[in-house]
């Protein structure tokens, strides 16, 4: 059978469906048939017909290949002899018509891969064998340049650049007739590098040389030459840069690769036809941790920018930063490098932060620093969307008090915070330091921080000096301030109603109010306040050292409006104040107030309050406005060279003319070192409760020998004759005692004598000559 011309490889791209695949060339055996996937030659999952026709037949998997591999079918013909003809028989043309096809299909083969190979023309007769190994390291395959032989050559330093280019040197202007050395515009780095012409002439590189950009010719240029021109460099390779040879200008920036610049300002002057990515290092300088990540929006000719999410492209559209979860005031352009002259810089990048915060309701950190400011800011916190239904609201939050600092120095007297809300916003303030820079007199200089209009706020780690007024709150309730420091100022806090809310459900955790020159804290109208633990020490003093007659550490006035549960006091540390009073509560009408576990201490001669507590009622009258006060672990102590003073009691009740609903509660916990300062209570108009109307003594006792049973309280009863009964308390009594016996005889009658908070004696008579009764029981209440 004759062999056709005819293809011998078959290609296909699989589907996932199909199984059959034609080969449309000759075979004599299926094992003459090559099938690779993807490149790798299988020898198992098909089956192939066709085997003997000259018009091929077909591979047929038993699962179809996947979709989208590879497929190539070809035919590979063993360059070997199977059939060994023998003298016994007839002649047998099939046998050797099968042996002479498969001579032809392997010499098919053969012009296949030939065809396929890189070689030389027939006619030119060279030999194409390669170098050795050695010889071919690290060098190109070319072709020389007189027979055209394979040869290699060394890399050049300017491969895969593209940077051929052409250079023209001009007789009278580059160079004179006779000059040997000539400056080439670009170094070429090899002669290969390099192409010379003169005029029209091309110069053999024997005639020249060249050394970085210096082209020697030997004897001169000649005088008839005109112009010596030619090309430097290379275009081998265009599509492998060498190492380092790419610039932007090589670059298809789009978006997918980032262009880096040093500052925002350099990122708002990029070619946004080229570049639609970039990374700022910083905001005003690299590495003022102001830069970040942006992002150019074409289609968008509408948004404002605030110079920290969204700026202004240079020919329309906008430049966004990728991530506006959180940022800091840094990336808005605020600086805390404590500088005076970025104060302006400072105050405006802080209100363009805080606006695109409270708009979004996002958290805005403010990294440790010292942040320099020229004027106030303002925040409004509601932005439109309700709680109710998933709106958010303004965190503002800094890296501790000790960090994060902003401080004014000019001399006005601005709010430097300013927050207003709608009663439902839950702001939190966090970790930061707000000051002014002079202490000399600080009643001008303003607010630090301004609270008005809000419902759950909270304030921690917080901490104000140098103020006027350190915290300034109006229209709250429900608000939380815990570990807040305010010291320094005029007075620390305080809190009022503007048009809406008195000052409700407040609670001061920790508070520390330290050295302000008149009050602490003032709450005017206040219900259910809590102070609870922190200190309240050195206020009233100014900065000349001189005392505040009015002041106090706390001043506290209530209504009655929303509740009669009006102030506790718990576990807080009171000493070295001056003026009026530790606690200065004006009780204006119905209200309970509730001292548990303080500690009060004067401890100077000069500097100390008038009395620790004082309430005052002196504007009420007779049958108003009830005031309840409990007393519960309290301490009343004296130290350093304060001297006790009868006139200054640890508790002053001002009652007034008239007024007659004061109830004391004193559960006997209480400690007053001095019983010159205990507290001194009208006797008709004051009603007492716990300790002072508990008895404190009672003993059952034998008239004829003083014997006593069912006893508490009493040390010791001695009969010292008839009817003269010594009796001593086991502790003092307090006050005056109030002395009650009950005789056991009838017809008989008794009275005391020698009278101490420690002791007394017991008189009985009978017709008024001293007598021993049967028994008598004697109970001893504390006085007043």
């Amino acid at each position: 059978m004759s062999v056709p011309d005819q293809s011998t490889i078959f290609p296909y791209v699989g589907n996932g469906v199909t199984t059959t695949f034609a080969y449309g060339c000759y075979l004599l055996s299926a094992d003459d048939l090559i099938v690779t996937i993807n490149g790798v030659e299988i020898t198992t999952g098909f089956t192939v017909n066709g085997i003997g026709s000259q018009s091929g037949g077909a591979v047929i998997f038993n699962t179809p290949p996947a979709n989208g591999v590879k497929i190539v079918l070809y035919r590979s013909i063993a360059v070997k002899r199977d059939t060994d003809y023998q003298r016994n028989g007839d002649f047998r043309s099939d046998t050797v018509n099968r042996d002479f096809d498969r001579l032809w299909m392997a010499l098919q083969d053969n012009r296949r891969d030939k065809l396929s190979s890189l070689r030389y023309p027939i006619a030119e007769n060279l030999d194409g064998e390669l170098p050795t190994f050695g010889s071919r390291l690290g060098m190109m395959l070319g072709f020389d340049p007189v027979d055209g032989r394979a040869t290699m050559i060394p890399l050049p330093s300017s491969i895969g650049a593209g940077d051929r280019i052409p250079f023209n040197l001009v007789s009278g202007v580059d160079f004179n007739p006779g000059d040997a050395v000539l400056a080439l515009p670009r170094v070429p780095g090899s002669q290969g590098n390099i192409e010379v012409n003169f005029d029209g002439v091309p110069q053999d590189f024997t005639q020249w040389s060249v050394a970085g950009n210096a082209l020697t010719i030997p004897g001169g240029v000649s005088s008839f030459v005109t112009r010596v021109w030619g090309y430097i460099g290379t275009t081998l390779s265009a599509t492998i840069p060498p190492n380092r040879s790419v610039g932007e200008d090589q670059l298809v920036w789009g978006d997918s690769i980032q262009r880096v610049c040093k500052t925002i300002a350099e990122v708002l002057t990029l070619d946004t036809t080229v570049y639609t990515r970039a990374f700022a290092l910083g905001y005003s300088t690299a590495g003022d941790d102001g830069g970040g990540h942006l992002w150019f929006d074409a289609d968008d000719n509408v948004s404002v920018p605030n110079g920290g999410t969204i700026f202004n492209g240079p020919n329309g559209g906008r430049w966004k930063r990728a991530n506006t979860t959180v940022l800091s005031l840094l990336e808005f352009g605020a600086k805390n490098t404590g500088n005076i002259a970025d104060a302006a810089t400072n105050t405006d990048a802080i209100q363009r932060a805080m606006t695109w915060a409270s708009s979004g309701g996002k958290l805005l950190r403010s990294p440790a620093g010292l942040y320099t400011m020229s004027a106030g800011v303002s925040i409004v916190l509601n932005n439109g969307t309700g709680i109710g239904v998933g709106g958010l609201r303004l965190t503002f939050v800094g890296d501790g008090p000790g960090s994060t600092c902003f401080q004014y120095a000019g001399a006005a007297a601005p709010t430097l915070f300013s927050f207003t809300g709608a009663y439902a916003d839950r702001l939190l303030l966090e970790g930061f330091r707000v000051q002014h820079t002079d202490q000399a007199s600080v009643t001008n200089n303003g607010i630090g921080i301004a609270i008005i209009g809000q419902v759950n706020t909270a304030v921690r780690d917080v901490h104000v000096f140098r103020m006027t007024t350190g915290i300034r709150c109006v229209d709250i309730n429900a608000c939380e301030f815990d570990s807040v420091y305010l010291g320094y100022n005029y007075q620390g806090l305080t809190a009022q109603i503007g048009t809406t809310t008195y000052p409700n459900a407040l609670v001061f955790r920790n508070l520390y109010l330290m050295s302000n020159y008149q009050y602490g804290a003032v709450i005017n109208s206040g219900v259910t306040v809590t102070f609870d633990g922190g200190s309240v020490e050195g206020n009233g003093v100014d900065a000349s050292g001189a005392v505040q007659p009015g002041a106090a550490g706390i001043a506290f006035s209530n209504n009655g409006v929303n509740g009669s549960a009006s102030l506790r006091v718990l576990g807080t540390y009171f000493e070295g104040n001056s003026g009026s009073a530790d606690v200065y509560i004006t009780h204006n009408a119905i209200g309970t107030y509730v001292f548990q576990g303080n500690t009060f201490n004067r401890i100077d001669s000069t500097k100390f309050v008038s009395n620790n507590v004082v309430i005052d009622m002196s504007a009420l009258g007779a049958g108003s406005a009830p005031c309840k006060v409990e007393w519960s672990g309290n301490g009343f102590w004296r130290g350093g060279s304060y001297a006790v003073d009868p006139s200054r009691r640890y508790v002053a009740y001002l009652m007034g003319a008239s007024f007659d609903q004061l109830y004391i509660d004193d559960d006997g916990t209480n400690n007053y070192q001095d019983a010159a300062e205990v507290p001194s209570i009208h006797p008709v108009r004051a009603a007492q409760y716990g300790a002072f109307s508990q008895l404190q003594a009672q003993a059952y006792v034998v008239g004829a020998s003083g014997t006593m049973t069912s006893n508490r309280g009493i040390s010791s009863i001695s009969r010292v004759s008839a009817g003269v009964y010594n009796v001593v308390f086991a502790r003092p009594l307090g006050g005056t005692p109030m002395i009650s016996v009950a005789l056991g005889n009838g017809q008989m009658s008794w009275s005391y004598s020698n009278l101490t908070a420690n002791s007394v004696t017991i008189n009985t008579f009978s017709a008024n000559v001293p007598t021993d009764p049967l028994s008598f029981q004697l109970l001893a209440f504390p006085g007043v």
